[in-house]
């Protein structure tokens, strides 16, 4: 366990809200730091070289005054940075940046962001929405029961985390959403959840959790230096690391010595 060095600009900001870890690059969102009054919306590394961060674009990485990014989609060339309630779309090839506003009442107060192949998904306090990879169209899903503060893609499965525990639910190619199965002998609310291949990965107030992709054998990881006075904003990970992102800064957890030892991790009794 790692506190992740922000180099050369040092900890400019260390309220890390949100983290994609896609095409060997790790995309860092944060929120309004009022110690150094920088906004900027992200910056990115390679995974070969974990203590070495850049800005995406020096001077033309906007601000975000008082709104806080809460996820990141990467299709191809193109970046798209959502923020509260605004959709920032960035063009690496072209180096252009330009703002969407969907409005007021359609995204607003967003909670996560995913994607899969062919689609991004916002959760947001007024609904489910998909975005089109291809042509960049929004399109409001169905509403969903309960009250979801965070999600998870992983192939046909969409798991949903909020005050209820865990919902996971198959996705068919006409985007219908069908209950699978729940988690709910959960005592807080499932903030924070992501995984790879093998695995899953949540925060509530208190912990970070794992389980296999069926949410059975869950066990309660041990992060030395995450105390009680550091709150976890997200969580992103792939085969190797699981990166927990706070509010004192961004962590890094190895995976490869520890995620499937039973004498590193906590068993937790369902």
């Amino acid at each position: 366990m790692m506190l992740v060095e922000h180099i050369p600009y040092g900890l400019l900001n260390n309220n890390v809200t949100r983290i994609l870890v896609k095409d060997g690059q790790v995309f860092i969102g944060h929120g309004p730091d009022m110690k150094s009054h920088d906004d900027r919306n992200g910056w990115t590394e390679s995974e070969t070289d974990l203590q070495t961060f850049r800005w995406i674009d020096d001077y033309m990485v906007p601000t975000l005054s008082n709104q806080s990014v809460r996820g990141f989609i990467k299709n191809n060339d193109t970046l798209l940075t959502i923020t509260d309630n605004s959709i920032i779309f960035y063009d690496t090839s072209r180096e252009d940046i330009y703002t969407i506003t969907p409005g007021v009442g359609l995204i607003n107060s967003v909670t996560e962001v995913m994607q899969d192949e062919k689609y991004g998904w916002i959760l947001a306090a007024t609904g489910l929405f998909m975005i089109d990879l291809q042509d960049l169209y929004i399109k409001p899903l169905p509403d969903l029961s309960g009250n979801s503060l965070s999600g998870f893609r992983n192939y046909d499965r969409l798991y949903l985390g909020g005050y209820y525990g865990i919902r996971v639910f198959s996705v068919s190619d006409s985007l219908l959403l069908t209950p699978v199965y729940e988690y709910t002998r959960h005592n807080y609310a499932v903030r924070n959840i992501t995984g790879n291949d093998k695995r899953l990965f949540w925060s509530d107030e208190h912990a970070v959790l794992s389980s296999d992709l069926r949410i059975s054998n869950v066990k309660r990881i041990h992060l030395p230096g995450v105390n009680t006075n550091v709150r976890i904003n997200d969580l992103a990970c792939n085969d190797t690391w699981l990166w927990i992102g706070t509010n004192q800064g961004l962590f890094s957890y190895c995976l490869l010595y520890t995620s499937d030892a039973a004498d590193e991790e906590d068993s937790v009794d369902l």
